[in-house]
């Protein structure tokens, strides 16, 4: 099993933040199985492409593919980093590189830009 590293997810999602640094994500709607409409983040869209910044980072590092959240999985697309991660093969994450994901996650769902996201979650003590 690989363990991924604090350095190695701040990496994936620096490159991420610098093609794109003043993006602010939008949340992506959902029907439910009662046809309400909701607006949750996801990992990829609804035609298969990485969405949020962390999807971006780990689909462009290989970590995850769309096929991750297909069938079984696909209630994970929408859930938080820290309930999807044991769900992806073949690796592990360590503690602070979890912890980095998590802040940077929750920066992106309250609306900060990317740029701001990277920055707060890179100053997080964890």
């Amino acid at each position: 099993m690989r363990e991924i590293t604090y350095q190695e997810v701040l990496d994936m999602v620096t490159q991420v933040v610098d093609a794109s640094p003043d993006y602010v994500y939008e949340k992506p709607e959902f029907i439910d199985q009662d046809g309400w409409a909701h607006r949750k983040c996801a990992y990829y869209d609804a035609e298969g492409n990485p969405s949020c910044l962390v999807g971006q980072a780990l689909h462009n590092a290989g970590i995850i593919t769309p096929a991750n959240f297909n069938g079984q999985l696909s209630h994970l697309n929408s859930e938080p980093i820290g309930v999807v991660h044991h769900r992806i093969p073949g690796v592990k994450f360590d503690p602070q590189a979890m912890g980095f994901l998590r802040e940077v996650q929750r920066q992106q769902d309250d609306g900060a830009r990317w740029s701001v996201a990277l920055m707060l979650a890179r100053d997080f003590d964890y």
